[in-house]
Formats: C-alpha cells, structure tokens, sequence
C-alpha cells in the first residue's frame, strides 16, 4: 500500500485528500475553462472565504511544460481545512485533472495570470457563491494564487478583503529574479491600474523572511504607495512553512481589523 502511494499522482493524492477530509467536489464552467470547486461547510456569519491554489508545476525544466500542473504540496488547500469559516476552493484552469477544450500548455505556463484565465474564474466564482447562497468574499491565495486573487479582486465588485501568503504580485520583478521567460499574455498586479473600488480594498500580505521564491523585499516594494495593502513579515517562515500553524490565528487577526 505504501508503494501504491508513492506512485500516485498529484492529482490522485488531491482528490484522496479532499475524499478523506469529508469534503465534495464538483466541475463549475466558467467563462472559457472548466473549474473544480470544493465546498467546506462552516460559520456562515461573516464573507464567504474563497481560496485559490498555488502555480503547482507549470514546467518540468526551463523549456518543458509539464502534462499537469498540479502542485504536489496543495498548501492553500489545507489552509482552508483550518478555516472555521465557510469557504469555497476555486480550481485553476486545467488543474486537478478538470480539463477542457481550451487546455494548452501556456494556460498554466506564460498566460497563468491572463485576463482570460482571471475572467473564467471570475464567472466560475459568481456561479459557484450563487449556489452556495452567498454574498461577500474573501479571496485567499497562496503564491501565484494569491496574484490570481489580487486580479479577481479587480474584477469582481463584491470582495471585501484579500489576504495572500508567499504571492509573487511583481510578476516582472520576480521572473527576472528567477531568470524565467517573462510571462507574456499574463497580467501583472504591480503594473495594473486598479478598478474603482478595488484600490480601497484592505489586503494582507504574508510573507515568510526566509522565502527565497517571493523574497520579503518584493513584496515590500510592492506596497510602497497603495493604500489599504498590509505586508507582513514571518521571520522564522520560508514559502510553504509554517503558515498551517498560524493560519487561525491570522484569520482571528483579519475578522478584528475587518
């Protein structure tokens, strides 16, 4: 059984993780992909918590995407395990496993924040609250999932908050940092004008001090000048650790200044 294990799949691991945390899936169409949401019941008082998965694994090398992309540590998924609140975690194009027509390499490699990736999201989400019976949100998102986050926010007109963990929003600064191809067709948060209302939006930033994929620095340059936004640095943290042991205690944070 355990080597059974280790030969499964991101995917199958994700979709075992969701089966044995007591969850349910479904396949939402948004406006060009399809989407994988999962619903976790909770307080339903406050602003429906959305939560948006990381790039995963767009490229196997410097010049070969990969088949999946799907992340094989899922962290914003088991974030939102430890949410008290009700939340909804919103699929990426072409991730999990939920293909369709439109699924092509650059989906999840250089166009992984483009304006139509943002849009389908964007319309999977409206469908996804309207059956949940929802109003406000909360987008959370961890890494790239947190640009995709700061992107809806500009597009969607019921966002309350934004909260991000390790999110690359200088999406040129960081390619460069990398040596990556820039991602060309993407949107960049540092570079975008935000909509009417969306620039007020308050937003928290996490960011692990010893992250060497999103380096504080970053982050920091990106606040410089833009009201509401509110970095925060987690001196003993790196990119993926140890944000499931504070994760209550930041959204306890969040429901105070709120």
């Amino acid at each position: 059984m355990l080597w059974l294990a280790g030969c499964a799949t991101p995917m199958q691991r994700f979709h075992e993780r969701v089966h044995d945390a007591g969850l349910t899936s479904r396949v939402v169409r948004g406006s060009t992909f399809n989407h994988l949401v999962v619903s976790k019941p909770g307080d339903t008082a406050g602003p429906l918590h959305v939560y948006i998965e990381g790039d995963g694994t767009p490229w196997l090398t410097l010049d070969t995407p990969a088949r999946d992309p799907t992340p094989n540590t899922p962290l914003a998924f088991e974030l939102m395990l430890r949410d008290p609140q009700a939340a909804l975690y919103l699929g990426r194009p072409c991730y999990f496993g939920v293909g369709s027509r439109d699924c092509a390499p650059q989906v999840w490699t250089h166009e992984r924040y483009s304006a139509a990736v943002v849009d389908s999201m964007a319309h999977a989400l409206i469908a996804a609250r309207g059956a949940a019976g929802a109003g406000d949100v909360v987008l959370l998102g961890h890494s790239g999932g947190g640009v995709l986050a700061v992107l809806l926010a500009n597009e969607l007109p019921d966002v309350v908050a934004i909260v991000t963990v390790g999110a690359n929003l200088d999406v040129a600064a960081w390619s460069a940092l990398h040596g990556y191809s820039p991602l060309v067709g993407s949107v960049d948060p540092a570079r975008l004008l935000p909509a009417r209302g969306a620039a007020a939006l308050p937003a928290w930033h996490h960011v692990g001090g010893k992250d060497r994929i999103v380096p504080p620095a970053q982050l920091l340059a990106y606040a410089l000048g833009r009201p509401g936004v509110t970095v925060v640095e987690w001196p003993a943290f790196d990119h993926t650790c140890c944000w499931a042991d504070v994760w209550k205690s930041i959204l306890a944070t969040l429901q105070d200044r709120r």
